[in-house]
């Protein structure tokens, strides 16, 4: 599917097998949407990485749910605040989806609980999921109700190092430099990380 053919973003969904072998015998047809942000640091990965379709399979498994994975331009070239954009894009054509009986996809139609939608982010896909949901509140979005975000290891950072920080300086996976180097590739020209930082 494409839902900003403009930007020639898409996402994949996924719709929960579990349902279709009888593992949640009390569904019937109306299934939880989840508006997944994909990890990557915002540099890698997409909707076409194999991980990301490891992970959307796997909630798949265990929730019973359509997972729309989205897809949003990578940095550098596409800096913050474009991600956020582009999630609010999908989260629009969810909605349009909704509304539109004659051209809308019908699976999405009779198996997505419109009413029931959360977006859920995985490590930057966690910031794009917060910001995003923040963003959301001031969108006509009925008949789609976005219920909360789900924040897993969101990655957030300020100008002043937390404690878990600089506890984790040295992370064999993900050092500091690195998260460093990382937020300057994401973030516009001459903006510093507290616009991003929702505590700070």
């Amino acid at each position: 599917m494409a839902y900003n053919r403009c930007r020639k973003k898409g996402g994949f969904q996924y719709i929960c097998d579990s349902v279709k072998e009888g593992r949640f015998p009390q569904l019937t047809t109306i299934l939880l949407l989840l508006c997944f942000g994909v990890a990557g640091r915002r540099i890698h990965f997409s909707i076409a990485s194999t991980i990301i379709h490891e992970s959307c399979n796997h909630i798949c498994s265990e929730v019973p749910s359509i997972v729309v994975a989205l897809d949003y331009g990578l940095a550098p070239k596409n800096r913050l605040p474009s991600q956020y954009h582009d999630t609010i894009d999908a989260v629009l054509w969810i909605k349009n989806q909704a509304l539109d009986r004659v051209n809308g996809k019908k699976w999405l139609r009779g198996y997505g609980d419109f009413s029931g939608c959360y977006l859920y982010g995985v490590s930057c896909g966690g910031n794009i999921a917060f910001n995003s949901t923040l963003k959301l509140l001031s969108k006509k979005l009925e008949p789609l109700c976005i219920n909360g975000a789900i924040l897993n290891q969101p990655l957030f950072g300020g100008k002043m190092r937390t404690k878990s920080e600089m506890r984790l300086a040295t992370d064999p996976f993900f050092p500091l430099p690195v998260i460093d180097v990382l937020w300057d590739f994401a973030l516009p020209k001459g903006i510093d990380r507290d616009m991003l930082f929702p505590i700070g």
